[in-house]
């Protein structure tokens, strides 16, 4: 396929210019994750773990969020809504913390929120700057973390109302059951100008063109840490060594007919 675009292998999605604007004068992402409509289907529910691990810093801090809901007699999967105020007791450094400590605020306060906020009302109650808030929104938006439109911004993940107990809000990259690949390419148009995204020999835009491989990027200094999470929501697991590691002196075998009674 040579060096043919990812836009015109995969038809990710719009160009640029054909998304709408908001009223803080970015342009709005097409909000997969909070169309609450009764079509929204639930993810698998091996799919649940991953609205809890990619947000917590570590097995002890989803236990330890997890642990503030109340028990119950029967099994059952936890809601979404369940998840968010689980999640909505932990600090923010204990949130996202691979990412900068700012990030953490900011879903922390999204995880609090009743209702969507408006940019000024989240960096104030983040205690951030509206210009840190812009500066995260379209990293956040690409991995499906949070919507953001006309009436402010919100997580991807059910309020504890009615309405989205019956029809639950999940991120659309666990709900699509969407690709490593697929929010690679979201991620790397929100971060580079459009000649590196579309050049075949960029070092950071050619992992999209064929062959395809963003599992280069999991390691790199400026988007690793954001790849990482998006590896975790699309279940993508990189290649590991599998070599066998022997500790000790080796064992020499011996056959059953040469062994003493």
């Amino acid at each position: 396929m040579g060096n043919r675009s990812r836009r015109q292998q995969h038809s990710l999605g719009p160009l640029p210019n054909s998304r709408s604007t908001s009223i803080d004068g970015q342009p709005d992402r097409p909000c997969r994750s909070c169309d609450t409509s009764p079509t929204v289907q639930e993810p698998a529910a091996d799919s649940r773990d991953y609205l809890v691990a990619p947000r917590t810093g570590s097995p002890y801090a989803a236990a330890q969020a997890l642990k503030q809901l109340a028990g119950e007699d029967e099994r059952r999967e936890l809601r979404p809504d369940e998840l968010r105020y689980a999640l909505g007791t932990l600090e923010p450094e204990q949130l996202l913390s691979d990412l900068s400590p700012t990030v953490g605020q900011i879903v922390q306060t999204l995880l609090t929120a009743e209702d969507r906020l408006s940019q000024r009302e989240l960096a104030d109650r983040a205690d951030v700057s509206t210009r840190t808030i812009r500066n995260y929104r379209d990293r956040l938006e690409a991995l499906d973390l949070i919507c953001v439109g006309e009436n402010g911004y919100r997580l991807a993940l059910s309020f504890q109302t009615t309405t989205e107990r019956r029809d639950p809000v999940v991120p659309a990259v666990l709900r699509e059951s969407q690709t490593l690949l697929e929010v690679a390419d979201r991620l790397l148009e929100t971060i580079l100008p459009p000649d590196r995204y579309s050049d075949p020999d960029d070092p950071l835009g050619s992992v999209l063109f064929w062959p395809p491989n963003p599992l280069r990027l999991l390691e790199h200094p400026m988007v690793g840490s954001w790849m990482q999470l998006a590896a975790t929501l699309t279940a993508t697991k990189s290649v590991e060594d599998n070599r066998a590691v022997q500790i000790g002196p080796p064992l020499e075998q011996q056959s059953l007919s040469r062994a003493a009674p």
